[in-house]
């Protein structure tokens, strides 16, 4: 007795279809970075658009965040954050209120960097 396979190998289209729904992202980003290819002719001087240090900090930012998130520390601190809080509103004024905190910490020490003298 012959035995037929019927499952059949998914069409390169489907294949297509499938990475494009799931990395959407990077399809639309990729699109438009050929697009200003043809736009803007490359020359030497594409490299000095780069900036390889800041591209080196997010890296490193990226890769801290991910060791943090593989650990579970936001998990930990997202589930304080919920045995502390009894509804939503009390979860929206704590998240104001770090980002308040935050952007006000960020002006402290932009002033103390820049060292403005008092009027």
């Amino acid at each position: 007795m012959i035995h037929y396979d019927l499952r059949k190998e998914p069409h390169p289209m489907h294949q297509i279809k499938k990475f494009v729904k799931t990395e959407t992202v990077l399809c639309i980003f990729s699109l438009l970075a050929l697009i200003s290819l043809f736009l803007v002719p490359p020359d030497a001087a594409y490299l000095d658009y780069i900036d390889f240090r800041t591209l080196a900090i997010l890296f490193c930012l990226m890769a801290v965040m991910a060791g943090f998130q593989e650990n579970g520390l936001f998990a930990v601190i997202a589930q304080s954050i919920l045995c502390h809080v009894k509804n939503i509103r009390q979860i929206l004024s704590v998240l104001q209120y770090v980002h308040y905190q935050r952007r006000r910490t960020d002006h402290i020490c932009a002033v103390d960097n820049y060292c403005i003298p008092h009027a």
